[in-house]
């Protein structure tokens, strides 16, 4: 069996005129590195591109239009309220480096080993909100 990776490696892709490309689903395992490696294909535009970790939910609860507010479900162990951001010139590519929690964190009143939905954001400014382009991608953690 082969070993398991300690980096997932996650490509986003801003296409001319600010959208993301869909990133491909990724998997991983408890305490991970997830590295989103971001190029800005715009030839003329700069952009932000971030992700607020404190927004991670269980994918099984996604619902567009719920009746009442989901629970949140941050799996991971750096992050915070803030957005992570980069800002990208055009040609440019940065990488927001972010770490899964603990195998310790994990269990049936703990955080779940299931898929994830996290969502990642392309706008104009450093706090997301100008002309922001959301996407809304999905992973799976499972057991080391």
């Amino acid at each position: 069996m082969p070993p398991k990776k300690t980096i997932a490696f996650v490509e986003v892709t801003i296409t001319p005129g600010g959208t993301l490309d869909e990133p491909d689903f990724f998997e991983c395992h408890s305490g991970c590195k997830v590295w989103f490696v971001i190029t800005n294909n715009d030839p003329i535009n700069p952009y932000w591109v971030g992700l607020n970790t404190a927004d991670t939910i269980y994918l099984g609860d996604y619902d567009p239009a719920p009746p009442a507010p989901i629970q949140k479900h941050n799996p991971f162990a750096t992050g915070g309220p803030q957005p992570h951001s980069v800002q990208l010139a055009p040609g440019d590519t940065k990488i927001i480096q972010l770490q899964l929690k603990a195998h310790g964190s994990f269990g049936p009143a703990l955080l779940q080993y299931t898929a994830y939905k996290y969502t990642l954001i392309s706008a104009d400014n450093q706090q997301l909100t100008t002309n922001p382009n959301p996407l809304d991608p999905g992973f799976v953690i499972t057991p080391p």
